[in-house]
């Protein structure tokens, strides 16, 4: 069976969804880049070998910009996938460093938005969340959060492989050579 087509994934994304829609914008956009956040995190910490602690390692103070960075470097994501997640992480920094109102309907906010939501075009597997753009979009009211949310929900259930699936590699073992005796 298709990871992205089991039921339960989209149960998580639907369930998430149902705790963004009591925030206002403002927590939306910091709620959902946090969680992107984390599974970066988690996707590079399942790469590295045994051994070193993560505190030694730095991966927990490792900064939105670095996860996104160090994803793309590992080629765990696309290009497109870390412009898109920049593009979010700027917008969370706007959300999270000013003391001024926030809503995604503002102007200022359109080509973040935009950014973040290119990777998933119609001919992508992501298009098999029309329907919850259009769920979201009457529950909302607004194109611009509904874009959004959906489009960080595609982001959870395409990245969540990375984070919880693929297993930690393992050291190649010491081979041992034994001079052979002539």
């Amino acid at each position: 069976m298709d990871f992205f087509s089991q039921e339960d994934r989209l149960t998580d994304v639907t369930e998430y969804l149902e705790d963004l829609r009591a925030q206002d914008d403002r927590s939306c956009v910091i709620m959902i880049a946090a969680r992107l956040e984390f599974l970066l995190r988690q996707a590079i910490e399942k790469r590295l070998l045994e051994g070193r602690s993560k505190r030694k390692d730095g991966i927990d103070r490792l900064p939105f910009a670095g996860c996104i960075s160090w994803c793309l470097r590992l080629g765990l994501i696309h290009r497109t996938h870390a412009d898109a997640l920049d593009a979010l992480r700027k917008l969370r920094n706007v959300a999270a460093h000013f003391d001024k109102p926030m809503a995604l309907t503002d102007e200022e906010h359109q080509e973040s938005i935009k950014l973040f939501s290119s990777p998933w075009n119609a001919d992508c597997p992501g298009s098999r969340f029309h329907e919850l753009y259009r769920v979201e979009l009457t529950r909302s009211g607004s194109g611009e959060r509904a874009l959004f949310v959906v489009t960080a929900s595609i982001f959870f259930v395409f990245f969540s492989p990375l984070a919880f699936i693929t297993a930690k590699l393992s050291p190649l073992p010491v081979v041992r050579t034994v001079a052979s005796a002539e």
